[in-house]
Protein backbone atom coordinates (compact mmCIF):
# COMPACT_ATOMS: atom_id res chain seq x y z
CA UNK A 1 0.00 0.00 0.00
CA UNK A 2 2.96 2.43 0.98
CA UNK A 3 4.23 1.61 -3.10
CA UNK A 4 0.62 2.65 -3.86
CA UNK A 5 0.36 6.18 -2.21
CA UNK A 6 4.39 6.82 -3.18
CA UNK A 7 3.14 6.08 -6.87
CA UNK A 8 -0.07 8.63 -6.50
CA UNK A 9 1.60 11.21 -5.41
CA UNK A 10 4.43 10.42 -7.92
CA UNK A 11 1.50 11.10 -10.62
CA UNK A 12 0.26 13.96 -8.92
CA UNK A 13 3.68 15.14 -9.05
CA UNK A 14 4.15 14.91 -12.85
CA UNK A 15 0.59 16.35 -13.65
CA UNK A 16 1.65 19.30 -11.44
CA UNK A 17 4.67 19.45 -14.37
CA UNK A 18 2.59 18.91 -17.37
CA UNK A 19 0.36 21.47 -15.68
CA UNK A 20 2.69 23.88 -15.57
CA UNK A 21 4.21 23.67 -18.75
CA UNK A 22 1.09 23.20 -20.39
CA UNK A 23 -0.18 26.39 -19.10
CA UNK A 24 3.12 28.45 -19.50
CA UNK A 25 2.79 28.40 -23.36
CA UNK A 26 -1.33 28.30 -23.35
CA UNK A 27 -1.53 32.02 -21.19
CA UNK A 28 1.13 33.76 -22.55
CA UNK A 29 1.12 37.23 -22.15
CA UNK A 30 -2.18 36.76 -19.44
CA UNK A 31 -0.70 37.78 -16.43
CA UNK A 32 -3.91 37.23 -14.43
CA UNK A 33 -4.55 33.78 -16.02
CA UNK A 34 -1.72 32.92 -15.57
CA UNK A 35 -1.22 33.47 -12.25
CA UNK A 36 -4.64 31.42 -11.17
CA UNK A 37 -2.86 28.55 -13.25
CA UNK A 38 0.09 28.34 -11.56
CA UNK A 39 -1.90 28.69 -8.48
CA UNK A 40 -3.20 25.73 -8.86
CA UNK A 41 -0.08 23.85 -9.76
CA UNK A 42 1.39 24.96 -6.23
CA UNK A 43 -1.56 23.40 -4.65
CA UNK A 44 -1.70 20.41 -6.42
CA UNK A 45 2.31 20.22 -5.22
CA UNK A 46 2.00 20.73 -2.01
CA UNK A 47 -1.07 17.94 -2.11
CA UNK A 48 1.66 15.60 -3.40
CA UNK A 49 4.15 16.48 -0.46
CA UNK A 50 1.50 15.83 2.43
CA UNK A 51 0.40 12.62 1.02
CA UNK A 52 4.05 11.49 0.43
CA UNK A 53 4.81 12.89 4.27
CA UNK A 54 1.79 10.63 4.95
CA UNK A 55 3.53 7.88 3.60
CA UNK A 56 6.53 7.57 6.07
CA UNK A 57 4.50 8.85 8.73
CA UNK A 58 1.63 5.57 8.77
CA UNK A 59 1.10 5.96 12.45
CA UNK A 60 -0.35 9.73 12.50
CA UNK A 61 -3.79 9.93 12.09
CA UNK A 62 -3.83 13.44 12.07
CA UNK A 63 -1.77 13.95 9.18
CA UNK A 64 -4.01 11.29 7.82
CA UNK A 65 -7.04 13.57 8.18
CA UNK A 66 -5.38 16.23 6.56
CA UNK A 67 -4.15 14.69 3.81
CA UNK A 68 -7.66 13.13 3.34
CA UNK A 69 -9.28 16.29 4.01
CA UNK A 70 -7.09 18.05 1.62
CA UNK A 71 -7.35 15.47 -1.47
CA UNK A 72 -11.08 14.94 -1.08
CA UNK A 73 -11.31 19.54 -1.24
CA UNK A 74 -9.29 19.08 -4.71
CA UNK A 75 -11.35 16.82 -5.74
CA UNK A 76 -14.31 18.67 -5.25
CA UNK A 77 -12.72 21.99 -6.71
CA UNK A 78 -11.48 20.18 -9.51
CA UNK A 79 -15.13 19.01 -10.39
CA UNK A 80 -17.05 22.42 -9.53
CA UNK A 81 -14.55 24.31 -11.75
CA UNK A 82 -16.84 25.01 -14.45
CA UNK A 83 -14.20 26.41 -17.07
CA UNK A 84 -12.38 22.47 -16.77
CA UNK A 85 -12.75 19.35 -16.62
CA UNK A 86 -11.48 16.72 -14.46
CA UNK A 87 -7.89 15.47 -15.18
CA UNK A 88 -5.69 12.51 -13.99
CA UNK A 89 -4.72 14.69 -11.13
CA UNK A 90 -8.53 15.18 -9.56
CA UNK A 91 -8.29 10.89 -9.98
CA UNK A 92 -5.37 10.30 -8.36
CA UNK A 93 -6.45 13.01 -5.89
CA UNK A 94 -9.72 11.08 -5.31
CA UNK A 95 -7.71 7.48 -4.75
CA UNK A 96 -5.02 8.88 -2.54
CA UNK A 97 -8.23 10.24 -0.08
CA UNK A 98 -9.84 6.91 -0.05
CA UNK A 99 -6.42 5.52 0.64
CA UNK A 100 -5.66 7.82 3.32
CA UNK A 101 -8.47 6.99 5.53
CA UNK A 102 -7.59 3.46 5.83
CA UNK A 103 -4.22 3.32 5.64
Amino acid sequence: MRILDRALSALLLLGAVGHTLGVMGFYRGQTHALFWALSETLLVVLLAAVNLLRTDRPGDRGLAWVAAASSASYVVFRFASASSSPTTSSTCALSLSAWCRWA
